[in-house]
């Protein structure tokens, strides 16, 4: 039986895999609640982490609750979900859908509602899990806390000359041993039903077993309760100590902590080791105590373990503590998301409890090894902290397996990013939720210079990833009110540097285009030789030009805007225009700058010197050559894109060059705190740039 054990034991720890984090719905296409005049064609869903396809259903049903839905995919980052649907007629529609995370083995089921031509009923979009998980969880709770606070207790707390008469305790071990292997059976059975829904039991169990954390924890489960077999038979310490440790390891194996790391990991273990030994213990020293042969030996039993449990619930509030850390941003999650409530009443119920235990320690104890009455009143009230406990476990195991606040938070409140620009007379706002590669809902806002919304027969959007030449059809968005229009999709699937064409067209206009620079998720410029030496020959283009144009906005990505146009004229005058009316004039070390009082002359620091864009190409830290495109303002020539970061990294810009004349047309920069387009042209006019008369 040992060696078996240690078997079980070592093939846990070579196959334990990486952990991550709890899936939840973050978004969807329809919006849940939302109605459509004309019927989607499919319905997206984006989750926070990834899901495993095998072991993960989505589909769609009718009012009637008739399929209508022809099959899903799952995308290849396993955070989208696509269903897709059949042709829709006027009415509501519900997609209902199940997911296992790919990442930590937590199930999370809900639905989306949407209306075509009609409103769909308002149903909650989360649900809660369903009660079967929270029973299993709190029976395999119970379980591996008993077992290994048995096994703790007898090494801890029983003196070694008592142990041969501590028989009663030993059922514990034995008992909670066969419902933890029991329960453990059971609670991943059940798991693979659920999310096959009652079909392919076996092979949703394999794909279960195989793909998450949940194979390991069931091993190690399942030996911690063999081995704890084995040291009930008067094996040696370290084997109930082995059994009892590995019981509690197969719980945090599917607790929220695989998420966050090994110290998290290592910090939930030690918590419910902790509260094994407290919580655990309880019911042994109940049984312990009906069956002490005297009160003294009684009062012994009671003040050896009363110190454990001081120093178990030290224990469990520090590493406690920690674990809410991770998983509560703020006192306010506690009161707004369910994870919050249940932790808020789980941590009450173990006041009551820690407050009950120091009654018992202080006021009881004392006086069991000379009154009786004291010792049944002891006895009653360590029943009683055993009913607790057993409360608290419910609690926990609620807390368990629902999404953390954290994570839920994010979910609901996923950051979006507002771009502002201001082509001729009117203002755009382009809002992107969320600002990352995948789902996203992007919201285009037009208004004119008295904040009216303005109807755009045809706003167009044209998104292109700069380091590729591929790109799709430009984007039609669809009017939701006058001067809003709306899309969304897997448009900005990948991460990059992006340039987003926003086009406007009205009836009897000319086009109103702007352009915004739009970095999206993690990713490392690879270095081209050929790029380093394009931005050198800019440079000399540049160095070679007499004058020329430049139309500069910046955005905040908060909805804010700021439009200035400069005209320089080498070697050293420039004159800009800033939106809102300021005006000013730079030659050599004079400023002159527009005020009310009429043109104030100061003095620069250091001469200015008109260089434009190449301000921005020196020293760049990576370079990279990206598409080809027509180049704007002269169908003529092709623009190449060259992308590349600033000497610190913390910038990445993006130029389309003319592959004939090297000169800029366009210049993008993704900062962190402003996006910036550069709009050039008129290189070698006739401009001039003179002193302003004082």
């Amino acid at each position: 039986m040992r060696a078996i054990g240690w078997l079980v034991v070592a093939c846990v720890l070579l196959a334990a895999p990486a952990a991550h984090a709890h899936a939840v719905l973050q978004s969807s296409s329809p919006a849940h609640g939302s109605t459509w005049e004309s019927a989607p064609r499919e319905v997206l869903l984006t989750f926070t982490e990834p899901v495993h396809p095998e072991a993960s259903s989505a589909h769609a049903v009718d009012a009637a609750g008739r399929m209508v839905s022809k099959g899903f995919e799952v995308s290849p980052d396993g955070r989208t979900v696509r269903v897709k649907l059949g042709v829709l007629s006027r009415g509501t529609y519900t997609v209902r859908w199940r997911v296992l995370s790919r990442v930590d083995g937590h199930l999370s089921e809900g639905v989306v509602t949407f209306g075509v031509g009609q409103a769909p009923p308002a149903v909650p979009a989360a649900q809660g899990p369903p009660a079967w998980q929270v029973v299993l969880r709190w029976l395999g709770y119970l379980a591996a806390l008993s077992l290994a606070g048995a096994l703790a207790f007898g090494l801890l707390v029983v003196p070694a000359p008592m142990r041969e008469q501590m028989g009663p305790v030993r059922p514990v071990v034995l008992g909670s041993a066969a419902v933890l292997a029991g329960v453990s059976a059971v609670d991943t059975a059940a798991r693979a039903a659920w999310l096959q829904a009652g079909e392919h039991l076996w092979s949703g169990l394999w794909v279960l077993l195989r793909n998450s954390a949940e194979g390991p924890s069931l091993l190690l489960r399942l030996g911690g309760a063999a081995l704890a077999v084995d040291a009930s038979r008067g094996s040696p310490p370290w084997v109930g100590l082995l059994a009892g440790g590995a019981a509690l390891a197969g719980i945090t194996a599917t607790s929220h902590a695989w998420a966050a790391g090994p110290v998290a990991v290592a910090a939930d273990w030690v918590h419910l080791a902790a509260a094994s030994v407290w919580v655990g213990g309880l019911l042994c020293l109940a049984v312990a105590l009906r069956g002490s042969r005297s009160r003294e030996e009684a009062a012994q039993l009671a003040q050896r373990f009363s110190r454990w449990a001081g120093l178990s619930l030290a224990a469990v509030v520090v590493t406690g503590s920690y674990g809410a850390f991770l998983h509560v941003p703020d006192w306010r999650a506690l009161a707004d998301t369910g994870y919050g409530r249940w932790l808020a009443g789980k941590l009450g119920l173990v006041a009551v409890l820690a407050t009950l235990g120091a009654f018992n320690r202080y006021r009881l104890l004392p006086k069991i090894a000379s009154t009786r009455q004291a010792l049944r009143r002891l006895l009653l009230s360590v029943r009683v902290e055993v009913g607790l406990a057993c409360t608290v476990l419910l609690t926990a195991a609620v807390v368990a397996v629902s999404p953390p606040a954290r994570v839920v938070r994010a979910a609901a409140g996923t950051p979006q990013l507002l771009l502002a620009a201001a082509p001729g007379s009117l203002r755009v706002v382009l809002a992107l939720q969320p600002a990352e590669p995948g789902w996203n809902r992007l919201t285009l806002t037009v208004r004119d210079g008295r904040g009216n919304p303005v109807t755009v027969d045809r706003p167009l959007i044209r998104l292109r990833r700069l380091d590729v030449q591929a790109a799709g059809p430009p984007l039609v968005l669809q009017e939701e009110t006058p001067g809003t229009y709306t899309a969304e999709g897997t448009y900005l699937s990948e991460p990059g540097l992006w340039e987003v064409e926003v086009v406007l067209r009205r009836r009897g206009r000319p086009d109103e285009v702007t352009w915004f620079p739009l970095r999206l998720g993690s990713f490392q410029l690879a270095s081209d030789l050929e790029a380093f030496r394009l931005l050198r020959r800019v440079r000399e283009t540049f160095e070679r030009l007499t004058t020329w144009q430049e139309t500069e906005q910046i955005t905040d990505g908060a909805g804010n805007v700021v439009v200035t146009r400069y005209t320089y004229q080498k070697p050293d005058r420039l004159a800009f225009e800033v939106s809102g009316g300021m005006q000013g004039v730079l030659v050599g070390r004079e400023r002159f700058v527009r005020t009310d009082r009429g043109w104030q002359k100061d003095q620069l620091p250091e001469p200015f010197a008109a260089r434009g864009p190449v301000v921005y190409m020196q020293n760049p830290l990576r370079a990279a050559l990206g598409r080809q495109d027509p180049c704007p303002w002269d169908a003529t020539e092709t623009c190449r894109a060259v992308l590349w970061e600033s000497a610190d990294g913390l910038a990445s810009f993006a130029a389309w060059v003319g592959t004939r004349t090297y000169r800029v047309y366009r210049l993008l920069m993704w900062a962190p705190a402003h996006a910036m387009t550069s709009v050039l042209q008129a290189f070698d006019a006739p401009l001039r740039v003179e002193r302003p008369v004082p």
